[in-house]
């Protein structure tokens, strides 16, 4: 590449820095200096320098951007303050993910931070083996595995508030009578 030929794209690339310091937005300075993004990409590879004076202008939109950011959280954006606590102290403030299972007269499974779709099959393996370690649960386990179930009535018949389940011979306190020896 020709001296002349060099230079015009180090002007070129100093163009785009300079208008980019203005707009702030990448595709804007690359439209008003008539470049594309896989060009400003390609020098990045190529010229450390302009690598680096890029990250520098990037630094220095985001410092501003923050500021705006700032201040509309001072002027009362709830959202916008919401966002920042979570961003500069996520620790405090993001969402904690885990699994919460809460289990009364109706299952309440509340998922934080993960998508239930991933890990259904998670959950269900979990309840099925907790099942199965309730009396008589491996028959339930294995109409449910088995495909054999009539899922409405399984539950019924387990149900803690459910007559003649098994789980209500277990909230019985032991007999105590004759030929026991405690």
């Amino acid at each position: 590449m020709s001296r002349e030929s060099e230079q015009r794209i180090k002007y070129k690339k100093q163009d785009f820095l300079s208008v980019l310091s203005k707009v702030k937005s990448l595709r804007k300075a690359c439209n008003l200096c008539s470049t594309s993004m896989g060009q400003v990409a390609k020098w990045s590879r190529a010229d450390k320098w302009f690598a680096d004076e890029l990250r520098n202008a990037q630094a220095e939109i985001v410092m501003e951007l923050e500021t705006i950011a700032f201040d509309q959280a001072l002027g009362g954006d709830t959202k916008q303050l919401q966002f920042l606590l979570k961003s500069w102290a996520p620790e405090r403030y993001a969402p904690k993910a885990g699994v919460n299972v809460n289990v009364n007269e109706k299952s309440d499974i509340r998922i934080a931070g993960q998508d239930p779709a991933k890990i259904k099959g998670e959950i269900a393996d979990r309840l099925l083996s907790a099942i199965g370690d309730m009396p008589g649960g491996q028959e339930i386990v294995g109409h449910v595995k088995d495909g054999s179930s009539n899922s409405a009535q399984d539950v019924t018949e387990v149900s803690p508030s459910g007559s003649g389940g098994e789980l209500e011979e277990l909230k019985k306190p032991p007999v105590r009578g004759h030929g026991s020896s405690e």
